[in-house]
Parts: C-alpha cells; sequence; structure tokens
C-alpha cells in the first residue's frame, strides 16, 4: 500500500564479485533481526541513552581507537540505528533526502531510498534531524517536512508512504519535524500535529492526531505510570501526556519556549517525568488527581539539542543558553540541585554506558569519557573523533561506535588490537 503524491526511488546495491564468483543473497537471507547489543532507534533500546556495552579506557589512549571505515551520508542530524550487521541512518543530498543502509563491518551501502526534500538551512546546516527506526524487519523515518517512510529493512523497498501535509493536512513547524518515530505494536506514533500523531504500523492509515497546528521537536516516549502506560508528546508550547491506543489526552503542563525549542526528549524519573528546554530551564513533574504539578521547576539545566541520561538517580547533559557559554553538568534529579559544571565546552550529547561512565560527544568533535560521578567531574580520556559541527549522539554497537557530523561525514571506530 501507498499514499501520498511524493516521488521516491529505491537503488539497491549490485552485489560485489568475490573469489568465489558472484553472490547473490536474497532479501529473506539479508533480513535483519533484532538481537542483544543492537541499537533499533533513536537513543538505543530504551529509548533513553543507555548502552548496553563498556567501552575500555584504553580506548582513549593515543591510538586506542582505530578507524574501520568512513562513508559520506549527506547533510543532516539523522543518528546511526543497528540491527544485526546492518546501519541506517539519512541525509540530504542536493534537496534529496537519502535513506542509507550500510554495512557495519565495512561501510558499503547496501541500499538506499532517495525522494525530494528541501534542505531547509535555516541559521544551520539543514538536513533530517529525525532518526530511523526498526522494528520488524522494518525501517520508520520521517522527514523534516512530514514525508513519512516504511521501508524493508533488507531491500530498502517502500511498504508504504504517507505526506502529512496532504493527509491529514498537517503544518510543519519553523525547522521541520525532528521526533523520530516510536514503534509500539500495531502502532507507530511521531510528534506531529499540534499533540502527536499515530499511524497504523502494517498500512500507515492514520489511527489519531491532535489539531493541525504545528509540532515540538522531541521524540515521543512512553512511561508506566500507576500501572498506566502513557504516551509523552513534548508539543510546541507543553507536555502532553496521552493513553497510547486511543490518543486520548490524560496529562498536560504548560511549556512554552523561545522559538517553540522544546528539542529535548522527556526523561522517566521513577514515576515522574523530567523536561528541560534551552531557554526555559527544567522541572520535574509529578502526576496526581490534580494533573501534572512541578516537584521543582528552576534552571538547573538548560538543554537546547541531545537530551540528559539518568545514571544513578542523576542527570548528566549540557545546558545551554543563548546568551551564556554552555557547560555540561551533573544534576541531582530529585531536587534540582547542580552538582558539579563543567565550562569551556561545545555542547553535543551523552550517552551512558554499562559500565558506570559516560560518552560525551563535545560539539566540536572531541570524544570523551566520563564518570558518572555526582561528586566531581572526571574526564578518563578523550581523542578527536570528528571535525566540523557534532550535534548527533554517538551510538556503540556490537563494539563498533558510529559517529557523524553535520556535512555527513559519518566514521566507524573500533577498540585498536
Amino acid at each position: 500500500m501507498t499514499t501520498g503524491k511524493f516521488l521516491s526511488t529505491t537503488i539497491p546495491r549490485p552485489p560485489v564479485s568475490t573469489g568465489l564468483g558472484l553472490v547473490l543473497v536474497t532479501a529473506l537471507t539479508l533480513l535483519p533481526r533484532l538481537a542483544a547489543g543492537d541499537w533499533p532507534q533513536w537513543r538505543g533500546p530504551g529509548r533513553n541513552g543507555h548502552c548496553a556495552e563498556p567501552l575500555p579506557s584504553r580506548a582513549f589512549e593515543p591510538g586506542g581507537m582505530r578507524l574501520a571505515w568512513e562513508a559520506r551520508v549527506g547533510t543532516g542530524f539523522s543518528s546511526i540505528t543497528v540491527a544485526g550487521e546492518r546501519a541506517y541512518t539519512m541525509g540530504n543530498e542536493d534537496d534529496t533526502d537519502v535513506v542509507r543502509c550500510l554495512d557495519t563491518a565495512t561501510g558499503r551501502v547496501l541500499w538506499e531510498h532517495r525522494y525530494a526534500s528541501d534542505l531547509g538551512p535555516k541559521y544551520y546546516e539543514g538536513g533530517p534531524g529525525a532518526t530511523p527506526t526498526v522494528a520488524g524487519g522494518q525501517v520508520f523515518t520521517i522527514s523534516k517536512w512530514g514525508h513519512v517512510f516504511c521501508l524493508d529493512a533488507a531491500t530498502g523497498a517502500v511498504v508504504w508512504q504517507r505526506d502529512l501535509r496532504e493527509e491529514p493536512g498537517l503544518k510543519p513547524n519553523e525547522w521541520g519535524y525532528a521526533g523520530s518515530a516510536l514503534v509500539d505494536g500495531d502502532r507507530v506514533y511521531f510528534n506531529a500535529s499540534e499533540a502527536g500523531l499515530a499511524l497504523d504500523r502494517r498500512t500507515g492509515r492514520v489511527l489519531w492526531f491532535h489539531g493541525k497546528g504545528t509540532a515540538g521537536y522531541a521524540s515521543p516516549i512512553l512511561q508506566e505510570i500507576a500501572g498506566r502506560r502513557v504516551l509523552w508528546i513534548f508539543a510546541a508550547k507543553r507536555l502532553v501526556g496521552l493513553e497510547p491506543a486511543s490518543g486520548r489526552e490524560v496529562a498536560s503542563f504548560p511549556w512554552p519556549t523561545g522559538y517553540d525549542n522544546n528539542n529535548a526528549d522527556p526523561i522517566p524519573v521513577g514515576e515522574r517525568v523530567f523536561i528541560t528546554s534551552y531557554d526555559r530551564g527544567c522541572a520535574l513533574l509529578e502526576a496526581g488527581s490534580a494533573g501534572l504539578k512541578p516537584v521543582y521547576a528552576n534552571d538547573a539545566l538548560q538543554t537546547h539539542m541531545a537530551p540528559p541520561v539518568l545514571v544513578g538517580g542523576h542527570l548528566y547533559g549540557f545546558s545551554r543558553h543563548y546568551a551564556r557559554r554552555p557547560e555540561f553538568r551533573c544534576v541531582e534529579a530529585a531536587t534540582g540541585r547542580v552538582r558539579w559544571r563543567q565550562t569551556g565546552v561545545r555542547a553535543g550529547s551523552v550517552t551512558a554506558l554499562a559500565d558506570g561512565r559516560l560518552l560525551v560527544l563535545y560539539g566540536d568533535g572531541q570524544l570523551a569519557l566520563v564518570a558518572a560521578d555526582p561528586a566531581a567531574h572526571r574526564e578518563l580520556g578523550r581523542f578527536r573523533a570528528l571535525e566540523g559541527r557534532c550535534w548527533t549522539p554517538p551510538t556503540l554497537a556490537h563494539g563498533r561506535l558510529y559517529v557523524r557530523q553535520a556535512k555527513g561525514l559519518l566514521r566507524c571506530y573500533v577498540v585498536a588490537d
């Protein structure tokens, strides 16, 4: 089934010649199967920035990381998802979005899917901001302007497609859509419309949406509160809690921000939820009989782009106000108290590793290993992984570390022997 009128093409790459002759592999044998160590969606398996793998300290010593391969994937800020031996990401080339599937061992392009889409470089490089989501042998993507695709993960063939501008007639926000697809059961959710959108994952049919106003930029998340699952949508001017199946609104908290820049995903903290924006500050919210109420609201964390991570009751992330220099901070989640600040940094992203340490990619391409220690900032190692603007969180999966920058250079590193 296909819907919408925009033109798109999927280009499978030819099989490679080996010493055994031409190797033809069927789509069935190529089908990715999610396994332990995969990174199938934005911010990983738990959608919380936590990785099940460690990185040894020696990886950050001189010569500790070896560049396995690099590739050009187009301008944008889409991160890397990994399923088995395949990696997926998006970029823009000459006003054409490209969804790519790469071989994780070599970086070779296995297939790519192209469609016309404006770069949209307003005050920054532009290109897609959302990350492909891999689920059930399919890949779900959304462009800045509302082109939604469900692609076969093995071949890149279009299963269904939809242009949100045509039906249901939604309006992209100023910098376009940036929230990545959340797949749950037979539904796929997006931060689109004034408070979320649900599509049937099998057909792309619209199940529900909330008005035709503009959306926020954060990705949807699910949280269980008092035995009930809540779908959080950080909308343009408020946080909205929805009943996932019906889309019925069950909670709302006003949160207007400059330029509607509610960018960072909500963070579950037990049965509470934490939100942060770049010029508004942050709040820890608690659901009660009267709706959402703040446990606190302050400026301890003012996150502009990538969300913080929660480790051991503390939030680690970048705090940035347009009139101030960015800082990397540790904040006690329950109280909103700043435990420490690291100054003189370029705002980037942070990922929690399995061994209680943090993988921090600074905005200038320096990659650091930092202790998740609320007592003090302790950097355990650093090396330059990239050059240029780096807002996209790295991905660590199956022993391979993927980092990309805004202009589309993607590098894959492995720990040196």
